[in-house]
């Protein structure tokens, strides 16, 4: 660490030591620490702006990353973290968690080669969406895509109707899953557009009937894609995948329990992409449901290595359409004895330029 205060001459010291730092080969990274918050007699709106700029200058002069860290958790000032991010230079609010962050992204940064991206995977998502925007990828062509890239999609059938429903249920074998498939419905299970375990015909000519009366009252049954027909998973643990777009680390791979667990463990692992050899297995075993697929009260292990292969192969796809895609869910997937089924999935477009 170095002091920079000396005679209180900051307009003059803190530049000059900025650009020791920066030009120092014994030194990799620059953090900027302060302790100022408001109404502190030394830390004044215009005095932390003026530090701010001093950094940015000093960043610009140097190709090190350059940091600017607060001694206790949390932002004190956005109009200085506006000016900061406007310059690419992130803020890390407290010194031991923001010690440790540099730290992990140090480690992170010099860490195996980046996972190969899956090849000819860019497009596909691009081309679908030529024929006009969408709000949402609806489950059925967003597993479309998915199975492309290389993802287990178990056999399922998209019928328009009453009649093509009963010989797919025939076609697959009850007990069956009946979804409306939609862009305009994304979220059905909560209006009753979903049912789980239908038995037999007279079970999924019920279903059919009262979805159909319940698109009808909210005015969408001609909007939608149609019924989709698909086995009930039996066994296995559900987890879920997902990926989202962070404002500064772009596409972020989340991976945990999955279905009801979701809510009930919270418990997630992130990894920005793309990802790099050995990512997927590190986030599987971060997670509590890595703890569960070990078997646990007599119930088998799962495939591990069949789900590290899905985790990398939808990463590969959502970097490959990372220009296209803002969100993926995928929830849930079923982690079986051998292999891995994508029981439901959904895909947000990035908006049109």
């Amino acid at each position: 660490p170095l002091d920079a205060w000396g005679n209180g001459d900051y307009a003059t010291n803190f530049p000059r030591a900025l650009a020791a730092l920066g030009a120092d080969p014994g030194y990799d990274a620059i953090t900027f620490c302060s302790d100022s918050f408001d109404d502190q007699p030394f830390g004044t709106p215009e005095r932390l702006l003026a530090y701010a700029r001093i950094l940015v200058e000093g960043a610009a002069r140097s190709s090190k990353p350059f940091y600017y860290m607060t001694t206790r958790s949390g932002i004190f000032r956005r109009d200085v973290l506006a000016l900061l991010r406007e310059h690419g230079i992130p803020v890390v609010g407290g010194t031991r968690q923001g010690l440790g962050a540099i730290d992990r992204l140090a480690r992170w940064s010099v860490a195996s080669a980046a996972h190969p991206a899956a090849a000819g995977a860019s497009g596909r998502l691009a081309t679908m969406l030529a024929a006009g925007p969408r709000a949402t990828i609806h489950e059925h062509d967003a597993k479309r895509l998915l199975a492309e890239a290389g993802l287990p999609i178990p056999d399922e059938r998209l019928v328009p109707g009453l009649s093509e429903a009963r010989a797919a249920a025939a076609a697959l074998g009850y007990p069956v899953v009946l979804k409306v498939i939609s862009d305009d419905i994304p979220h059905r299970s909560e209006l009753g557009l979903v049912a789980v375990g239908l038995r037999d015909e007279p079970e999924l000519v019920d279903a059919y009937e009262r979805m159909s009366r319940r698109l009808e009252e909210r005015g969408q049954r001609r909007g939608i894609a149609g019924f989709l027909l698909q086995p009930v998973a039996r066994g296995g643990l559900e987890v879920f995948a997902g990926v989202s777009t962070d404002p500064d680390f772009g596409p972020i791979l989340a991976f945990g329990a999955g279905g009801v667990l979701v809510e009930a463990l919270d418990d997630v692992a992130f990894r920005a992409l793309p990802l790099r050899d050995g990512d997927a297995e590190a986030m599987i075993a971060e997670t509590r449901a890595g703890s569960l697929l070990r078997g646990y009260r007599g119930r088998p292990p799962g495939d591990v290595a069949a789900l590290a292969r899905c985790l990398s192969a939808l990463a590969d796809f959502a970097w490959a359409e990372r220009a296209s895609i803002a969100e993926i869910d995928v929830n849930p997937m079923v982690v079986h004895e051998r292999g891995c089924d994508i029981l439901d999935a959904l895909i947000v477009p990035r908006p049109a330029p």
